[in-house]
């Protein structure tokens, strides 16, 4: 007797957590130097960072890592919609996932940044659901095949 396990249809957690995603840039997101910064902001302001000169140290990687996780993120969104949905030139299946685990990666090590910074730092609701929102597309993404008890894979 062989018993299946059959994979749910996990698309719909990715596009609420995509949601949740955009939804975070409509949040107050962090408080840098008694300053509430805005999803939206923060999001500009990690672009803007990258390039500008004379930031205090912290803040140029926290710059980078925060703009690299919003890139990561969308990418593997758009990946895992390719090749959920494209009947040609499918990215690989494993794509998605890497790509939204390196966002999830990006994003904390850019809070240990400004955490450690020379300015006081203070996370704000936003914050929470743009780490959630990765965590959460990285958890629900389906994996490649399904496999049954006697360890065969089903396609």
């Amino acid at each position: 007797m062989t018993i299946k396990i059959r994979q749910l249809d996990q698309s719909k957690v990715v596009h609420a957590a995509f949601g949740a995603y955009l939804l975070s840039y409509a949040l107050p997101a962090v408080v840098i130097a008694n300053d509430v910064i805005w999803g939206c902001f923060a999001a500009f302001l990690s672009f803007k960072g990258m390039v500008e000169r004379g930031l205090e140290s912290g803040q140029m990687p926290a710059c980078f890592l925060g703009a690299f996780a919003n890139v990561l993120m969308v990418s593997g969104y758009v990946a895992f919609n390719l090749r959920r949905y494209s009947k040609k030139g499918r990215p690989s299946y494993l794509l998605a996932p890497r790509l939204t685990l390196g966002a999830t990666v990006c994003a904390l090590g850019a809070i240990i940044f400004l955490a450690t910074g020379n300015e006081s730092f203070a996370p704000l609701p936003g914050f929470f659901v743009w780490i959630g929102s990765m965590v959460i597309m990285y958890l629900w993404m389906p994996e490649k095949r399904i496999f049954t008890c006697d360890g065969e894979s089903v396609p």
